[in-house]
């Protein structure tokens, strides 16, 4: 489910136009992430919130969650790391609308209250 919401999240705000033209992909992972945190924060499922997304360097996009059913103290990152990790990497490999971000060798990072707890490639 919540992998269903990233990339309706990446692909909804982050048009194919964005990533054509003369711009450079760094700037297109900004506006990527500006639009994306315009519309924030939003609910990717009833225990996910969107908080943010930030194009970092090294052509990495970081998106920011908060899981609002859990506080941070209560959240087992290496469990969670366990059990999104396939699913991310897989969503990432084989879901056609990633295919910009994967050709582009773009780095995902997943964040929690700026904890970095997942990445994929």
């Amino acid at each position: 489910m919540i992998v269903a919401a990233i990339a309706f999240v990446v692909c909804f705000f982050a048009p194919q136009w964005l990533f054509k033209g003369s711009e450079s992909f760094d700037k297109t992972l900004v506006t990527t992430a500006n639009e994306i945190s315009k519309n924030c924060p939003l609910m990717v499922d009833e225990g996910t919130r969107l908080d943010s997304a930030e194009a970092m360097e090294k052509n990495t996009l970081q998106n920011k969650y908060t899981l609002v059913w859990m506080s941070k103290k209560e959240i087992d990152i290496e469990a969670m790391r366990a059990y999104m990790e396939p699913i991310l990497v897989s969503n990432y490999k084989t879901n056609p609308e990633m295919t910009l971000f994967s050709k582009n060798n773009t780095k995902l990072t997943y964040a929690y209250e700026g904890q970095e707890w997942y990445s994929c490639f």
